[in-house]
């Protein structure tokens, strides 16, 4: 089974084009090329992923 913090956040493969990926004290930071497109994907992840669990932190 794949660990949480090995997989892409969201299952998404919106960052499996990560440049680089590093574990912080409180979870995991992702750095995305820039494409407005994927910052749209990744705008509305969090949008829903606040709607359900709003003890969660975004920043896009």
């Amino acid at each position: 089974m794949t660990s949480r913090r090995n997989a892409a956040p969201g299952g998404l493969s919106c960052c499996a084009g990560a440049t680089t990926r590093q574990d912080t004290p409180g979870g995991l930071r992702v750095a995305l090329p820039l494409d407005p497109e994927l910052a749209g994907q990744l705008a509305r992840l969090a949008t829903a992923e606040q709607s359900c669990c709003s003890f969660l932190q975004f920043g896009v």
